[in-house]
């Protein structure tokens, strides 16, 4: 298997251009998981992105989770996301979907 995203160069292109998502985006996807919340207006206790590349999405979703974990199968990618967190309540690990870290 090709991992480009192991390359250095790629991982810091893929930082900079990734578009954002919208704040409304993240809205309704909390939105969504707030229908059958019997704690609205709580924080969540875990969110898992799976595939967080460098973890811009990871950190717009931290207002909204007690613990958060992002994990990538690029070790370049897991670097850069923890170079830029600066959530005490997000956590990266370098992993992939088939084996995901325990915790």
């Amino acid at each position: 298997m090709i991992r480009v995203y192991e390359r250095k160069l790629i991982t810091e292109l893929y930082a900079r251009h990734r578009p954002a998502y919208s704040a409304q985006l993240i809205k309704s996807i909390m939105g969504f998981c707030n229908r059958n919340n019997p704690q609205i207006g709580k924080q969540h206790d875990l969110l898992l992105d799976v595939a967080c590349g460098s973890g811009q999405a990871t950190r717009q979703f931290a207002p909204y989770f007690k613990r958060l974990l992002g994990v990538d199968v690029s070790s370049n990618q897991i670097r850069l996301a923890k170079h830029h967190n600066t959530h005490d309540n997000i956590f990266y690990e370098e992993g992939c979907a088939e084996s995901l870290p325990e915790q």
